[in-house]
């Protein structure tokens, strides 16, 4: 069972700042709001020097203290709304040729993922993403893969891998993110080109969430709240990523990676136990 939101007040009680405004009305306390928009702040902040990861940290957090709907939402709005922040300083540094390859197969990807996510048990799935993960990471460590090119069926293969876990488990980044590792991506090119991949993706899954009703109108409006702390964040990583150097910046994709690893084996067996 997923914990409830921390200190949650029923929707007719607003939080007392905002005066009954039909648009900011929102049923959590002050204490849990500042978490949450602190939450935001930290995770967009390491998104943007890594170019990938706000969601994979983000949300385990934000379960601790907000239902799973508004956390999605919270992630999906925030995190597509924010990351050109981060695009419009290395746009021209993004690999177009690997994003149109990628991106027909990740878009197929997406409706087997959710036929798996509506007939399997996505523990099952989860874990079974997070132990290739886990394996993915440990081998970069130990043995440093090198993809040497685009070729059609590495590129059609991690795009589909990219759909299928992106809406079976919620987890976009590890296929994708393992593959540019392999290629050995400069630090602005792998941000670049994971960023405006993945935007495009969420561009199209934001809108069909909202369509089969997995969120609403009112959770995106407190989504929307969380902006201001995300465009915070965006801007502080982008400032904190220049000190970072190539070396670190490895490392730390790594690290992001046996993060997703483990939590989607937690989530999954925790799941298979209940």
């Amino acid at each position: 069972m997923l914990p409830a939101p921390i200190a949650a007040l029923p929707a007719t009680e607003p939080l007392a700042w905002v005066h009954r405004v039909s648009f900011l009305d929102i049923p959590y306390d002050t204490t849990t709001v500042v978490a949450i928009a602190l939450i935001v702040y930290a995770m967009t902040a390491l998104s943007a020097i890594a170019g990938f990861g706000f969601g994979t940290v983000a949300v385990p957090m934000l379960l601790l203290v907000l239902p799973p709907a508004a956390t999605v939402a919270v992630v999906k709005v925030v995190g597509t709304g924010t990351g050109w922040i981060v695009l419009l300083s290395i746009w021209r540094r993004i690999q177009w040729l690997t994003v149109v390859k990628i991106l027909p197969a990740a878009l197929v990807g997406l409706v087997f993922g959710g036929y798996i996510l509506k007939t399997s048990r996505p523990s099952t799935i989860q874990l079974i993403v997070g132990v290739l993960v886990l394996f993915s990471a440990a081998t970069l460590v130990v043995r440093p893969i090198l993809i040497e090119n685009d070729a059609i069926w590495s590129t059609s293969l991690i795009g589909f891998l990219t759909g299928v876990m992106g809406n079976a488990t919620g987890l976009l980044a590890p296929a994708v993110v393992v593959y540019f590792t392999g290629r050995q991506f400069p630090k602005d090119v792998f941000r670049a080109t994971t960023l405006s991949l993945f935007l495009i993706i969420e561009l199209v899954r934001l809108p069909t969430l909202l369509l089969q009703g997995a969120i609403t109108l009112e959770d995106i409006r407190f989504a929307l709240l969380l902006v201001p702390a995300a465009v915070a964040g965006r801007l502080s990583g982008l400032r904190l990523v220049r000190y970072v150097p190539a070396a670190q910046f490895r490392a730390l994709v790594i690290a992001l990676l046996f993060v997703m690893a483990t939590t989607s084996i937690l989530s999954g067996a925790q799941g298979l136990i209940r």
